[in-house]
């Protein structure tokens, strides 16, 4: 009799197994058909509840493959997994009044313990965690200094991660799936280092503003209620940015300033591993950000000699393209103007003022005229006052006998005096609207004035020593661009004469002082080629050839050329242009400048350089920028001059001194207009020609047309011979309009952007590429994206949990 009731036991200890995993199976199953329903979309149509639907797809009548298998699954899993807890139920409830409940209540209490100890762990490891980081080089480790720095900050941070959806911003207005993967990455980054500067204090506050989230523009009124300025800066920001805030100071840092996306190496990874390329630009940027939110903004000078070719000048010749770029990157821009010009000489005087004085003057002349207008019609309207009074108050007679003699023997009577009543107050309420305007026009003008700095406008005009004041203007300067457009289109002769930019020595003596004082310079000198014209009409006035200036940039090793660049394009349109087809010329799309060719090849046959150098920083942030944008940057200058690099003590520079270079195609011209006689083309020097062999050779391209080089100044610019000369980086382009336009292009942006900061010293926010993050990335949608998300939360726990069961069931097997 035992042994029977043994082999029972035994028997149902297997069934009870047997149906154990059966449910278990149908619940994992089950599961995966939930996911399949859910990424064929027909789980939120509910048709799961749809009986037609499911004994179609179970019987494979109807529907796609993966919606029969989702079915099978789904009948099939929740069938086992109903049976296996009917049989559950029955055989606990035979069993509940059994001997062995009491051990089954003790086995509960001890599993209810151990989840109350873990549940208890991890609530106390979620408020004192600790971070450990195992990484060779500790790339989640801030830099001792940082630490040290953050932890001695005083007041609350607000972190703000803005995503415009729109990437270096500017080099596309197309953003692909690329530029959206890295915006993710940046900021679940972003989010990342906060994390690492909470450890050193509850300072920090992250905010996410995605202008696509719903409530966005709620979310932003109440976060920049009280913050006046952090509205402006968000609202100006014209790329995905990351907003620091504290005390009523904003600094702003891009999403390429932190993470740089390499997209040529995105695709190329893409063809392999399908990976994700992200240039880490450190944690420097970042840090500085948050640690000099109150610096003073960087202040460049733009000398120019005239109105026109100022920031507040007309498109084709303004700069204000370039000004707007800098103020969004949070730098000022402040015009001198070097030239005073009069209707009555016939060349320009030198001079230094700046936009405001002259804005100052012509204010004040609008403000006579004004005042002149309105003394006039307060006037008029006095006249027709007391016309009115005339005409209303006199009788018929006393205005007939007034107008006597205008009415040569005619009568005034009732209607006449009527008509002639409401013609004065009609002019009366005309005359009144314009005195109205003129007023308004006033209050306007006098306000514009009121905002200028009339202390520092009065100070500036009272000063007569001209290099006085040019020191005084570029004072408060930590950068100075010195833009000189010479020629726009040789086909037409639209030219400025290079005579005209000419400064006065005393001028060149105070740029000679800025420069001594350790200060950069962007000289950006178009071709000094003469029209024929001017050379008869302006040769008396001014000399022809180089200034002073450029001399004084020549001191410094920066050779700037006496020739133009021609393209090859532009030969047909000189042909063309003989025979009578073509009228402007501006339809030449001459080839755009490189920044990866070869140095050199750049220079004449028999001047190589000498040595490998370290590649120009300007050059190879400009190549990275390229790299992001996934092919070259559309950077076309028309007319440049070379620009070489030859230091007179013959000092090796640090790097090498090109940074950009014209296409293959192209040749240097000493003459580029085009004549009656002659039509410039490319025609190789002679064997006894004298610039043989020199920088001025005749040749094909390419051409270096930029150069920026770190140098010590010359030991003779100093009277003093102890004084110790100061070291200075300085940087020029051979074209003058390179940056004019009320909009930049986005490789134009790029470059004024890099040239600039480098030439301040912020080397930090150039792009690099030291430090290459490759990221798994693949192509989802949001339904394969949502699935990926809950089966790493839910499916991976689920299907441990199961193997987990199954094993707890063998080993309770008997």
């Amino acid at each position: 009799m035992a042994l029977k009731n043994q082999s029972r036991s035994r028997w149902w200890s297997r069934f009870h197994f047997l149906l154990r995993f059966a449910g278990l199976t149908g619940l994992l199953c089950a599961g995966i058909g939930v996911a399949l329903a859910y990424l064929e979309g027909f789980l939120s149509q509910q048709k799961l509840l749809d009986w037609d639907f499911l004994r179609s797809g179970f019987l494979g009548e109807n529907g796609s493959l993966v919606e029969q298998v989702a079915v099978v699954l789904l009948v099939v899993g929740v069938a086992l997994a109903a049976l296996a807890l009917f049989v559950e139920v029955i055989a606990i409830l035979s069993h509940a009044a059994g001997r062995r409940s009491a051990f089954g209540l003790n086995a509960a209490l001890q599993i209810g313990l151990a989840a109350a100890v873990l549940v208890g762990i991890n609530v106390y490891s979620f408020r004192h965690y600790l971070r450990l980081d195992w990484t060779s080089s500790h790339e989640f480790t801030l830099p001792a200094g940082v630490q040290e720095q953050l932890g001695r900050l005083r007041g609350e941070t607000t972190i703000v991660v803005y995503q415009r959806h729109k990437t270096f911003g500017q080099l596309t207005d197309k953003p692909d799936a690329y530029d959206y993967a890295a915006e993710r990455k940046v900021v679940e980054k972003v989010k990342d280092l906060v994390e690492q500067f909470r450890e050193l204090g509850p300072q920090f506050r992250v905010v996410v503003l995605d202008v696509e989230e719903e409530g966005y523009n709620d979310k932003l009124a109440a976060l920049t209620a009280s913050d006046k300025g952090l509205k402006e800066a968000i609202d100006n920001a014209p790329e995905n940015s990351i907003f620091f805030s504290a005390g009523g100071k904003v600094q702003r840092l891009s999403f390429n300033d932190f993470y740089e996306l390499d997209k040529t190496a995105s695709r190329e990874a893409d063809d392999k591993r399908g990976n994700l390329v992200l240039l880490y630009q450190g944690v420097q940027p970042f840090a500085r950000k948050v640690l000099n939110i109150d610096e003073k903004r960087p202040k460049v000078g733009i000398a120019v000699v005239h109105e026109f070719l100022t920031t507040e000048g007309p498109e084709e010749f303004g700069f204000g393209g370039l000004k707007k770029a800098l103020n969004a990157r949070g730098i000022d821009v402040h015009d001198v103007i070097l030239k005073k010009w009069s209707e009555i000489a016939p060349m320009p005087e030198p001079a230094v003022y700046t936009y405001d004085e002259s804005r100052f003057d012509r204010l004040e002349e609008q403000l006579a005229g004004i005042d002149a207008d309105l003394k006039n019609l307060q006037a008029e309207l006095q006249s027709l006052s007391e016309a009115h009074k005339l005409w209303e108050k006199s009788t018929v007679e006393e205005l007939t006998k007034k107008y006597a003699d205008r009415l040569q023997g005619r009568k005034i009577d009732e209607r006449i005096r009527k008509a002639q009543l409401e013609e004065i107050v009609q002019n009366e309420l005309l005359l009144g609207a314009v005195l109205k305007q003129y007023r308004e026009d006033r209050e306007a003008t006098a306000k514009e004035k009121g905002a200028l700095n009339v202390e520092d406008v009065t100070e500036m005009r009272r000063m007569t020593d001209l290099r006085a004041k040019l020191d005084r203007s570029l004072a408060d300067c930590d950068l100075l661009i010195i833009p000189r457009m010479t020629l726009r289109n040789v086909i037409i002769g639209d030219r400025v004469p290079n005579q005209i930019h000419r400064l006065d020595s005393e001028q060149v003596a105070a740029i000679k002082d800025f420069l001594k004082a350790g200060k950069p310079v962007l000289a950006c000198f178009g071709p000094i080629s003469e029209h024929p014209n001017d050379r008869l009409r302006m040769a008396s006035m001014t000399p022809p050839g180089p200034d002073e200036l450029e001399e004084l940039i020549g001191q410094l090793g920066i050779k700037l050329s006496k020739q133009t660049v021609l393209f090859n394009a532009e030969s047909k349109s000189f042909a063309e242009r003989r025979s009578g087809l073509l009228v402007s010329g501006i339809t030449v799309d001459v080839p755009p400048v490189q920044f990866e060719a070869a140095i050199k090849t750049s220079r004449p046959i028999g001047r190589p350089e000498e040595g490998e150098r370290k590649a120009n920083p300007i050059r190879a942030s400009m190549g990275i920028a390229a790299h992001s944008l996934g092919k070259s940057l559309d950077l076309r200058v028309r007319y440049p001059r070379p620009v070489y690099y030859e230091p007179a003590d013959g000092s090796a520079p640090r790097f090498n001194p090109e940074f950009m270079l014209t296409d293959p195609a192209s040749w240097n011209e000493d003459q580029p207009f085009p004549t009656r006689e002659r039509t410039p083309r490319f025609e190789p020097s002679k064997p006894d020609d004298p610039a043989r062999g020199t920088l001025e050779e005749k040749r094909r391209g390419p051409f270096p047309i930029g150069v920026a080089v770190e140098t010590t100044l010359p030991a003779t610019w100093y009277a003093d011979k102890s004084s110790k000369p100061a070291t200075v980086r300085v940087a020029a382009i051979g074209n003058g309009s390179v940056f004019t336009g009320s909009e930049l292009s986005p490789a134009k942006e790029e470059l004024v952007l890099d040239t600039c900061n480098w030439l301040l010293g912020r080397d930090d926010l150039l792009p690099k590429a030291e430090h290459v993050w490759e990221y798994p990335r693949v192509s989802l949608n949001a339904r394969e994206h949502t699935l990926w998300h809950w089966g790493a939360w839910l499916g991976l726990p689920a299907l441990f949990a199961y193997f987990g069961l199954v094993v707890l069931l063998i080993r309770r097997l008997r």
